[in-house]
């Protein structure tokens, strides 16, 4: 087999840069200015012209994690984990009266038999099976007429768990209330803690800390994680237990959006990352998922959504033997028809309330505009 090219996703396919500085409420109002200039000016339709004139991609394939408030959830979120109800149906609004809304099985099969995919065309996809995607998005993706696929982390279905940067959120909480500085902790980027003591030079936890600081989490593997949570636990010698908070979808509301022509796709049975495991874990890991689906008689669509978008040899070899064909990572991908490997790399946009929160930006961000130093 030909050697793949460009398998790490952990850098170059990423759409975010590691550690971005979250956004000051100055410079947002500036992009927001920004991007409604090139949207009425119609900077954005001649950007988008010349990149496909470059053998650009016609289409955009866009991920969401949580569609909810953050004062109706128990932890603090990440800024960038969420958008607002309003703001996804600004987003799904604008999808509908100014792109093609695209399957990603339509998409896919597509690109497999060599057919034209139609320009502006757009797959909606939500990582993670939390319940608001159910409670907030779906009504809309009904009432706009958008197809969707999720990606549900099925050990967590129906349960009253939570993924690690919540757990993580909540301990950082604690910290804040008590005034306890935010410790140097091991396998923690030295990056990372020089952009927190930008924001809080004595290390005290507030959103922004707390958004650098899952980031930074994010890429260390799970027996890394497991140490810093205990040495959080330490410093905290008690940390409350979790609230008794429903954050994932039920298998009866996967079946119910089933029947509504939203499709399921996979992304694992436990809150891991494809990088930080053995190869026999992450096997362990989707087939134990694959199971959990044949046992509630939710139909799967075999496409496997990479946790965070972060990819490595190992794998991609793990899903070529499980012989999925497609992946879904972050960050804009070229056309997978012309990539030399198994599984075929898509990439996704990320979208959240920090970086879209207008019809404008959100357009912008879409196909990944650039104007001066600002891009989207």
């Amino acid at each position: 087999m030909a050697k793949r090219k460009g398998a790490g996703g952990n850098k170059d396919n990423q759409a975010e840069k590691i550690f971005e500085f979250p956004l000051g409420e100055r410079d947002l109002e500036r992009r927001q200015a920004v991007a409604r200039k090139a949207f009425v000016s119609g900077i954005l339709d001649d950007q988008r012209d010349e990149s496909r004139k470059r053998g650009d991609s016609v289409w955009r394939i866009i991920r969401y994690r949580r569609v909810v408030d953050p004062r109706h959830v128990p932890m603090r979120l990440p800024l960038d984990s969420f958008v607002l109800p309003e703001t996804f149906e600004r987003h799904m609004e604008y999808l509908a009266a100014s792109c093609k809304p695209m399957s990603l099985k339509e998409l896919i099969r597509r690109i497999d038999n060599y057919e034209a995919v139609p320009p502006n065309t757009v797959v909606v996809t939500f990582d993670g099976g939390h319940m608001d995607n159910y409670l907030y998005a779906f009504p809309k993706l009904v009432k706009y007429q958008i197809p969707a696929t999720v990606f549900p982390v099925t050990g967590y279905i129906g349960s009253n768990n939570f993924f690690f940067e919540d757990r993580l959120a909540l301990a950082l909480e604690v910290l804040e209330k008590r005034g306890i500085a935010l410790p140097h902790l091991p396998f923690i980027a030295e990056e990372a803690y020089a952009l927190i003591e930008e924001i809080s030079p004595k290390l005290m936890v507030n959103e922004k800390v707390l958004a650098i600081f899952v980031r930074a989490m994010r890429r260390i593997s799970e027996e890394q994680k497991k140490e810093v949570f205990a040495q959080l636990g330490a410093l905290l010698a008690e940390i409350t237990e979790p609230p008794n908070f429903e954050d994932f979808v039920r298998w009866n509301d996967l079946r119910h959006m089933q029947s509504m022509g939203i499709s399921v796709g996979m992304i694992g049975h436990s809150d891991i990352v494809a990088t930080g495991v053995s190869p026999e874990r992450h096997v362990a890991d989707l087939i134990a998922s694959i199971e959990a689906f044949k046992q509630q008689d939710v139909e799967l669509e075999r496409t496997y959504a990479f946790p965070e978008g972060l990819f490595d040899e190992a794998a991609l070899d793990t899903l070529e033997k499980l012989q999925l064909r497609f992946a879904l990572g972050l960050g804009v991908v070229k056309d997978p028809r012309y990539q030399i490997r198994v599984p075929m790399i898509l990439g996704r946009v990320p979208m959240c309330e920090l970086l879209a929160p207008s019809r404008e930006m959100f357009a912008c961000r879409l196909w990944g505009i650039r104007i001066g130093d600002t891009i989207f």
